[in-house]
């Protein structure tokens, strides 16, 4: 009888807790993490530098699930590129392209001649609720990568698109030596894994005749070289009423005359999917520039005079700013 009591009380508590939840964010509540993703995604780095990786964990549908501190096992290994990853010029040494510790800080090795690359697989697994989970990425150490070249980024990140949904994406080239946006290059992109295509050199990524959630990565290579790629995850569902609006590259950029940046406003709804922003109003603040629309969410900043200056976009009751700093060549 204790054992039967003891039961039905333990049935009535997880009811009472279920339904408490439910009240507190519905089914999101016992989302848990089914996959992982590390960022940044495949990389090419110069001889010594130093690429720090950041494992996250997202739900079936696309949202992200925080991890829990240091849970992850870390692995390098050696291994060829992947037949549709274009390598770089010159000869595959057969070896292992660097070391990585416990936290997910890579540092390239120092030894990788010009004329000769190294690539590898890049492994982080952690212990889910019903098994291991595990990411991994490749990164390649070119010895005709110049340390000072500028490391390339790509934006947005992590997005939750719905199936049909055009998508721009933007680059961020940074000078290594003092911060600033580097001269612009032209990039060439791809459908890196998933379903889609790229614009080669647009950047503009198209998906029809997908019916279920699905994880793409996307890649861009830059002229001098440098790999950078970034995910998104395809929903079938539509967007809802835009609740927030974004703006990247994120961060202070310091950008110096006479060079320019191009930026992309978008907006999420409250489930964090995509929502397209082509019609926004765009002001520069401090009077160090201007910019030109593209028509698609993109504009592009051209820095005209030294200071500290905002660029602001709005959309409806929506405002979001950006701080950039206009720097005279060489100072």
């Amino acid at each position: 009888m204790r054992t039967r009591t003891a039961f039905l009380l333990a049935l009535l508590a997880l009811s009472i807790g279920a339904g408490l939840l439910a009240g507190c964010g519905g089914y999101e509540a016992f989302l848990v993490p089914t996959r992982l993703r590390l960022t940044p995604g495949i990389t090419t780095a110069a001889p010594g530098e130093i690429v720090r990786y950041e494992l996250k964990g997202f739900s079936l549908v696309g949202i992200e699930i925080p991890l829990p501190t240091q849970s992850a096992k870390w692995n390098l290994y050696d291994e060829p590129l992947p037949s549709d990853v274009k390598p770089p010029a010159g000869t595959r040494d057969a070896a292992v392209p660097g070391v990585i510790d416990l936290n997910g800080r890579f540092e390239a090795s120092p030894v990788v001649q010009p004329g000769h690359y190294r690539s590898g697989l890049i492994r982080a697994s952690t212990v889910g609720t019903i098994s291991t989970l595990t990411a991994s990425v490749h990164v390649i150490v070119d010895g005709d990568i110049d340390p000072d070249a500028p490391k390339l980024e790509v934006w947005p990140r992590n997005l939750r698109v719905p199936v049909g949904t055009e998508v721009p994406f933007v680059t961020l080239a940074i000078d290594p030596r003092n911060g600033r946006v580097a001269p612009a290059e032209d990039d060439t992109w791809s459908v890196l894994s998933g379903p889609g295509q790229m614009a080669t050199s647009e950047g503009v990524y198209t998906v029809t005749g997908v019916s279920d959630s699905q994880e793409v990565e996307v890649l861009a290579i830059s002229d001098s070289g440098r790999r950078a790629s970034t995910y998104m995850t395809l929903d079938p569902n539509p967007s809802g009423p835009m609740a927030n609006i974004h703006l990247v590259p994120e961060g202070t950029l310091k950008v110096a005359l006479g060079r320019s940046q191009k930026f992309l406003l978008y907006g999420t709804d409250s489930e964090g999917r995509y929502v397209p922003i082509p019609d926004a109003e765009w002001l520069v603040e401090g009077g160090i520039g201007e910019i030109s629309e593209k028509g698609d969410g993109t504009v592009g900043f051209l820095a005209q005079a030294a200071g500290e200056g905002t660029l602001v976009a709005s959309r409806g009751d929506k405002i979001i700013r950006r701080s950039i700093i206009a720097v005279i060549p060489g100072a």
